[in-house]
């Protein structure tokens, strides 16, 4: 396994965004999903950041 680089950004987020999609869209109404995707993407966008300021 290997650290995220921060060109790698764009692309774990499409992983999550579909690991997401495909585990929990059947379970969860949108508005979940939805918040699920968007807690993830403020996770990604700190780990960004700590990447560009470290």
């Amino acid at each position: 396994m290997e650290t995220a680089k921060p060109e790698d950004i764009k692309t774990l987020k499409r992983l999550i965004y579909e690991t997401i999609d495909a585990c929990y869209s059947d379970i969860y109404p949108c508005e979940a999903v939805d918040y699920f995707k968007e807690y993830h993407n403020t996770e990604i966008s700190l780990m960004a950041y700590s990447k560009d300021t470290a």
